[in-house]
């Protein structure tokens, strides 16, 4: 039994490096800051999945493959995945997020907001991305005070940010 419980604890730990290293390719190809984003989502993809195979009860890998679908059009898989994603940690406002995502870009604006603002009742500090997405979800509901309102704010923290000035 224990070899058993210590060979459980080991894929454990492997899915969790899946799930991350595969969150890390995802990043790469998402924001293209490798030379083949492209291939960087297949990696991500290919990894998110392997760490589900070891551990489907892993949050951050079922993001993974959610925000890798929703990349790929693949919107009801991305939906399934981050309503997935919330299933297991109904606290973490990452999933909340995530679901915000699909659903912005799947036209679903009001429900994104509604997604983002249980985002906010866990993350009461409201990072910039949470921010776009409420943004882009207030911008399609023709919220545009709302909107630009949040805009101006991150724009407040990194007036950098080239997506709020556009």
């Amino acid at each position: 039994r224990q070899l058993f419980a210590q060979a459980i604890q080991l894929d454990s730990h492997y899915a969790e490096a899946y799930a991350s290293l595969g969150g890390l390719h995802q990043m790469a190809g998402f924001f293209q800051w490798s030379q083949d984003p492209h291939r960087d989502l297949e990696q991500a993809l290919a990894l998110a999945q392997q760490a589900v195979t070891l551990d489907d009860s892993l949050p951050v890998a079922h993001n993974v493959l959610s925000i890798v679908y929703l990349v790929q059009r693949q919107y009801e898989q991305a939906r399934v995945e981050a309503e997935r994603t919330i299933t297991l940690a109904p606290n973490s406002p990452l999933g909340y997020r995530t679901l915000a995502g699909v659903l912005n870009f799947t036209g679903q604006a009001e429900q994104a907001i509604g997604m983002l603002e249980q985002a906010l009742r866990f993350d009461p500090r409201f990072p910039l991305p949470y921010q776009a997405a409420l943004s882009w979800a207030y911008l399609s509901t023709k919220q545009y005070d709302k909107a630009i309102a949040l805009q101006q704010k991150a724009l407040r923290l990194n007036r950098n940010l080239l997506e709020s000035h556009l």
